[in-house]
């Protein structure tokens, strides 16, 4: 029988060295208040990024003003995540978007596991995190929807304020509420409805894709006299352009009865003297908004 020796095994070292940071927001510009939404750990082998999971308690120190501060703490994560899916472990404040985000000071750190070391040290630093908790809420809970095409349209008009304020952030402002707190637009009698609205721009935002093309015409036709309305209400020496935009990704609807509903919201733009836009993706109705505000 042959005895082993333990100490003569060489057993793989069970902790790993690191290093880590904490993703700091401050919500109010010129202020020095300061909250740990994060901390990224990384060493030669992999990087991780644990977020703050319970941002639900930004609501009780900003009330409506949180939803703003979580679309900014949304695009933080994002764009952290794809510098880590890319491998782009040197980056810093000057390749985020908002400058209401810093990294703070890289220290050395020891654990079971990089991901062991960010969630350790997120537990202990930021009163945003709850270790209980798995999933992330960023917005307020979307009620159950009334119908899939209801859905759809709450879905893309908060994709295209996700890709506006990614390109620039200060253009999220110029969404309505309801679409920056993720509800579901609700018409008040004897007001007018707009989605966006900018310095050079005031737009309404539709899926033309939907199942239900009868119930996508008649909404598009009113959203349409909100803004001639909203156009003929305002200083005939103004800049801002009135558009409709409308998108049609992923369309559940076959191409030929697509073609012939926007033929027919065409048509219902020139009645009111509008013009209708029609975008293919979010990505490129986002880009529109943008460079029509550069302008």
């Amino acid at each position: 029988m042959t005895i082993l020796d333990l100490r003569s095994i060489n057993l793989p070292d069970p902790s790993e060295h690191c290093r880590w940071a904490s993703v700091l927001l401050r919500p109010v510009a010129g202020s020095p208040e300061t909250l740990v939404i994060g901390v990224v750990a990384m060493n030669n082998k992999k990087a991780y990024f644990a977020k703050a999971n319970a941002l639900h308690r930004l609501d009780c120190l900003y009330s409506h003003a949180a939803v703003g501060t979580k679309l900014i703490v949304d695009i933080c994560f994002s764009e952290i995540d794809e510098f880590i899916d890319h491998n782009e472990l040197n980056f810093d404040i000057r390749h985020l978007s908002s400058g209401h985000i810093q990294i703070g000071e890289w220290r050395d750190g020891r654990g079971v596991s990089v991901e062991e070391v960010a969630r350790r040290w997120l537990s202990g630093l930021s009163s945003l995190y709850d270790e209980n908790q798995d999933e992330l809420t960023l917005t307020a809970p979307i009620q159950e929807p009334v119908n899939r095409t209801a859905s759809r349209r709450l879905k893309l008009r908060s994709d295209v304020l996700s890709a506006v304020a990614r390109k620039k952030m200060s253009l999220a402002d110029f969404f309505s509420e309801p679409i920056r707190r993720s509800q579901q637009h609700r018409r008040e009698e004897g007001k007018i409805s707009i989605d966006f609205s900018g310095s050079r721009l005031l737009a309404n935002i539709e899926d033309a894709g939907g199942a239900q093309p009868w119930r996508t015409v008649a909404t598009i036709k009113e959203r349409l006299w909100d803004l001639k309305i909203a156009r003929d209400s305002a200083s005939p020496n103004g800049r801002r352009e009135f558009e409709m935009l409308i998108c049609s990704e992923n369309p559940l609807v076959a191409p030929e009865r697509k073609n012939s509903l926007l033929s027919e919201l065409t048509r219902q733009a020139d009645q009111v003297n509008l013009r209708l836009r029609e975008f293919d993706s979010t990505e490129a109705l986002a880009l529109h908004i943008v460079k029509l505000e550069a302008a």
